[in-house]
This record gives C-alpha cells, structure tokens and sequence, in this order.
C-alpha cells in the first residue's frame, strides 16, 4: 500500500521528520551561538577603548560615564540647563551614586548567600527568608535613594525644564500606566 494512503505510516513518518527538523533547529541555533561567540574574540585586537573601558563597563552616573551618564548629560542638554544647573545636577547624582554603590555591593552579597543558601544539604528556610528580608529591604532604600535624588533634580529645574521632562515622559509612557503625581 502507497505511503500516502497507509494512515500509520503516515503518521510514523511525519513524526520522524518532525524530530529532525527540531534537531536541525537545535543544531543550527546551537552552531550560530557558537560562531557569533567566536567571531566576537577576546578584545585584544579591538581598535575601541581597552577592555573595561566600553561605555557598558564603566560606572553609571550624570558625569558622563556609562550608559546613564551619557543619558544624562543628553538630557541636561536638550533641557538647556545652565552650567550652574547642570553641576548641581552631577552633584545630586555623585552623591546618590556613591550612596547606592554601598546597596549595591550588599545585594550582591546577599545574592550570593541566598544562591549558597539554595543548595545546601539541609535547607535553612529561616535563613533564606532572612535573607530575603534583607534584599527587599535593600530594594527598598535603594528606590527611596533614587526618588529622593530625582526630587533633588527636579528641584533644580526651571517650570519649563520640569514641563519638558513631563513630555518626554508622556511620549514614552505606555497608555496603560498609571499617571505620575505632580
């Protein structure tokens, strides 16, 4: 009986192909990870910055380091801030960047014990729950830290700085949001 005809067989085939088709997805994922890792190298032959010295690898903050510096100093521009303005800005986020290194340093710290924590023999769940305690409250001043120094900016703003800030926020903020108090 023709294969197109014969239901089980049919189907046994169908399945077969399906499992190859899969391993040749699995495979070819597997391969394109492996030469884009490949391609990407060590950095040794890199023309850019030295290695650490990609903008990603850097700090963050207003005074033009990392991602977030360089946001910021963007933002300040086009908000046309005065030098005056701007310093006292860097001032604000200096201060609260070197506040938040400390959480950060802590949550890291934690992390790794709750990581450890996990995989012990006898599971302590006292000690976890501690240490989850410790993470949220570190969470939490880290957030009041950011809120207060966004505050402490924003005080720094003039009426039609603060009025631009707040259409750059609706622009980019999804409809569904709750809206920000004022």
């Amino acid at each position: 009986m023709p294969l197109f005809l014969d239901p089980l067989k049919r189907n046994i085939t169908m399945q077969s192909n399906r499992k190859h088709l899969m391993l040749a997805g699995v495979l070819a994922a597997v391969l394109s990870t492996l030469s884009i890792s490949s391609f990407a190298g060590s950095g040794e032959n890199c023309h850019g910055p030295a290695r650490g010295e990609h903008a990603s690898h850097r700090g963050h903050g207003p005074d033009g380091k990392g991602p977030q510096g360089a946001f910021w100093q963007h933002k300040m521009d086009k908000l046309k801030m005065t030098p005056e303005q701007q310093a006292q800005a860097k001032q604000i986020f200096e201060k609260q960047r070197a506040a938040q290194e400390k959480n950060r340093e802590a949550m890291r710290e934690t992390q790794q014990a709750l990581y450890a924590a996990s995989r012990t023999k006898d599971f302590d769940r006292s000690r976890v729950e501690q240490l989850a305690n410790d993470q949220a409250r570190l969470r939490a001043q880290m957030t009041v830290a950011r809120a207060e120094a966004m505050h402490q900016f924003f005080a720094v703003l003039t009426e039609e700085q603060k009025q631009q800030m707040q259409q750059w926020r609706e622009k980019r903020k999804p409809v569904d949001k709750a809206p920000t108090a004022s």
